[in-house]
């Protein structure tokens, strides 16, 4: 992916429009993303201690 140059910041609101990304929807699809992130880590996170128990290298 290369940057692009603008002349003007006209120029870029112009580039910019033809995507209309509405900037809400944006904002929410990447809070809930991070959320589920969060929720994910705090459902494996409390197991760790008895997956590592798993993986105690044997004493023989």
């Amino acid at each position: 992916m290369t940057a692009q140059n603008f002349r003007d910041k006209q120029e870029h609101l112009d580039y910019l429009e033809k995507f209309k990304i509405n900037q809400k929807r944006a904002m929410f699809t990447i809070i809930l993303s991070i959320l589920l992130d969060v929720f994910g880590y705090t459902m494996v996170l409390p197991l760790l201690p008895i997956i590592a128990k798993d993986f105690e290298p044997q004493i023989l």
